[in-house]
């Protein structure tokens, strides 16, 4: 439930007996982008504020370096705080989008990149999968590496086309994301859009354009895929087709 937008289907699993302590689903909430009602109704199920994932990071460092300051409202409220490392708080400072802050910190600490874990690294790949522009700008700024992955072993470019979020996705390619790169499935993009365009398990919100995503991968270098090994929704198909008819 909590990799969909469905507050009340998630309501209905707790009420039902699924465990809010039996993971540490606050941290999915946070990854996933889930709102600030997600959040509560877990803790109301008994989800643990002070839990920490499989890599020991806490609730508190995780809401920090996805930018979630409604989280860390929260967790104030409830007298929980810690204290940032130099690598910790560059992370958070470019998941607020403020790069003032990250470039103070950049210029004392310039290795500051090579010291972030793996796990640091894939939050731009992660808040691009939630469509926080601002934070994966602020990140390519500041030179971030193009090709980490998370989740399924994807790119932040994935993760952008899987979203249907074309400005993500151009934002990234003009900052250099190679669309060749692999993902876990064996495939790089030209696969994700291919899925993507089609699937019907995926939410269509009003932003959503799978057809923008293939116009910045084709203007940023990407040839047209092999229409034999690869199928698209007709929208996206169409605007393929309407490219090969005008190179001859």
């Amino acid at each position: 439930m909590l990799d969909y937008d469905k507050l009340e289907l998630l309501k209905l699993l707790l009420q039902s007996g699924g465990d809010a302590r039996e993971r540490p689903w606050i941290h999915s909430a946070i990854t996933r982008g889930r709102s600030i009602k997600h959040i509560q109704v877990l803790i109301d199920a008994g989800a643990d504020l002070r839990a920490t994932d499989k890599d020991g990071v806490s609730v508190y460092a995780l809401a920090q370096s996805h930018g979630r300051s409604d989280v860390l409202a929260l967790l104030h409220g409830a007298r929980i705080q810690e204290h940032l490392s130099e690598e910790e708080r560059f992370v958070a400072a470019c998941a607020r989008g403020d790069e003032a802050e990250a470039r103070t910190i950049l210029a004392q600490v310039p290795e500051i990149l090579s010291r972030l874990s793996d796990k640091q690294l894939r939050a731009m790949p992660d808040l691009a999968w939630i469509q926080n522009h601002n934070a994966v700008r602020t990140m390519l700024a500041l030179g971030w590496p193009r090709e980490v992955k998370s989740g399924w072993g994807a790119t932040a470019l994935n993760m952008a086309v899987f979203q249907g979020d074309a400005e993500m996705a151009d934002l990234l390619l003009e900052h250099g994301a190679d669309w060749r790169t692999p993902h876990g499935y064996g495939d790089n993009v030209v696969g994700t859009l291919s899925y993507a365009s089609q699937a019907e398990d995926i939410d269509d919100g009003p932003a959503r354009d799978c057809v923008g995503c293939a116009r910045a991968l084709i203007t940023h270098g990407m040839p047209l895929p092999d229409s034999e090994h690869y199928t698209f929704s007709s929208e996206v198909t169409e605007y393929f087709d309407s490219l090969r008819l005008k190179a001859g």
